[in-house]
């Protein structure tokens, strides 16, 4: 249902209506041979518009949160990265004035938030499948695929190819507590034009600490790119800034 839905918002967004059936779906899927073909079918289109499948929806989940430098670049879009960037309905994320480390994200409601939101609807639901078992596919197919997992060794092959590490003047956004008094997690950054200034982190006893700092923001985006464009890292952004595993 909830496929159906993204899928139906990101219709909308491109101005088409999915055609209403008249069948009778519970009826039909009384029928084992109906019902294993159904799930058949919703598994190959599932796996068909997964991104280490589909070239598309990975150019669509890469071109949010990577500088608009490096999506010309490696898509070749020279002058029409603009043009793109409207028809996905794509925004800065960061204030920077060298606009070829601004990265993006897209607007909520439109074309790139809906085929996003459909592909996390995707990749969720296979998360789900595989992780928590049992596999309801593995009745009807001898090898069931992990596209989430293939799509991670696929992005970390690619990233060892270039030899890319986690710099090491940054921190990651980290949500699980440390139980050694002495450490501190959770941190995010506060940024000033093309500057982090500050960032915060916490202990697992709840104190809060604040300190100050001068990182560029363009080299953290520079050292960060590769894992942003293959959808390893993303940035959440509000009034602080998180560097966040996906």
């Amino acid at each position: 249902k909830e496929l159906e839905s993204k899928t139906e918002q990101a219709l909308n967004c491109l101005g088409l209506k999915p055609e209403n059936s008249e069948s009778s779906l519970p009826d039909y899927l009384k029928n084992k041979a109906n019902l294993e073909k159904s799930i058949k079918s919703i598994y190959k289109q599932c796996l068909s518009v997964h991104p280490l499948h589909n070239s598309f929806s990975f150019f669509v989940s890469s071109f949010q949160n990577t500088p608009k430098g490096y999506l010309k670049r490696v898509y070749s879009l020279a002058e029409d990265i603009d043009k793109t960037a409207k028809i996905l309905g794509a925004e800065p994320l960061l204030d920077i004035d060298d606009d070829q480390w601004v990265p993006y994200t897209y607007r909520e409601d439109d074309l790139g938030s809906a085929l996003s939101n459909m592909i996390s609807v995707v990749e969720n639901g296979f998360t789900k499948i595989i992780a928590y078992g049992p596999n309801p596919f593995e009745f009807l197919f001898k090898n069931v695929e992990d596209p989430n997992k293939g799509f991670r060794e696929y992005a970390d092959e690619k990233l060892n190819e270039i030899d890319w590490s986690f710099p090491d003047y940054v921190s990651k956004f980290d949500s699980n507590p440390r139980y050694n008094k002495a450490s501190w997690y959770g941190r995010k950054y506060k940024a000033d034009g093309e500057k982090f200034v500050k960032y915060k982190s916490q202990s697992s006893t709840g104190n809060v600490r604040t300190r100050e700092c001068k990182i560029s923001v363009p080299r953290v985006l520079s050292d960060l790119t590769p894992a942003l464009f293959l959808n390893k890292l993303q940035l959440e952004v509000d009034s602080w800034i998180k560097i966040m595993e996906r």
